[in-house]
């Protein structure tokens, strides 16, 4: 595909075929012809040349976009320690219908992710309070039964 055609059909990215004059088999912006290795190459070698610049710039952006930063934050801590992408997540909510695991509430905020603490295994999105309970429990069904009788029997 060329340039001119992945602008007509409204792309923002394409792919030639061709190796980039750097040789890379990439992606190209449709913006401006840059493959996309060799861009991503540039922006890193221009953060590295000024540390301290990157690290005023991105803190004006996160100060100006708190909401884009936060689910920005969100997003890549959840795929980065439970592998989750959005669309997992949005497909766990719609399983869930948009109600906690344990308390069957809808989600004040934003859902926190239950994992098994030893095998890492997702298990499911719970509110705040029912993940903060079970961290305290210590995920131990018999400490859970055990506080479950205390209350029925202490009603």
């Amino acid at each position: 595909m060329t340039r001119s055609e992945a602008r007509e059909a409204g792309l923002t990215r394409y792919y030639t075929g061709k190796p980039c004059k750097h040789n890379h088999f990439e992606e190209r912006w449709t913006s401006n012809g840059h493959c996309l290795a060799c861009d991503k190459q540039h922006q890193q070698a221009k953060r590295d040349a000024n540390p301290e610049a990157n690290r005023e710039r991105v803190k004006a952006w996160q100060k100006a976009n708190p909401k884009r930063h936060a689910k920005k934050t969100t997003t890549h801590f959840r795929y980065k320690k439970y592998g989750l992408t959005s669309e997992k997540v949005e497909q766990m909510l719609h399983v869930q219908q948009n109600l906690c695991a344990i308390c069957k509430k809808p989600f004040p905020k934003t859902p926190n992710v239950d994992h098994c603490h030893k095998s890492r295994k997702v298990r499911g999105l719970l509110c705040n309070p029912c993940n903060q309970g079970l961290g305290l429990f210590k995920d131990d069904p018999i400490s859970l039964t055990n506080a479950i009788l205390y209350l029925q029997e202490n009603q």
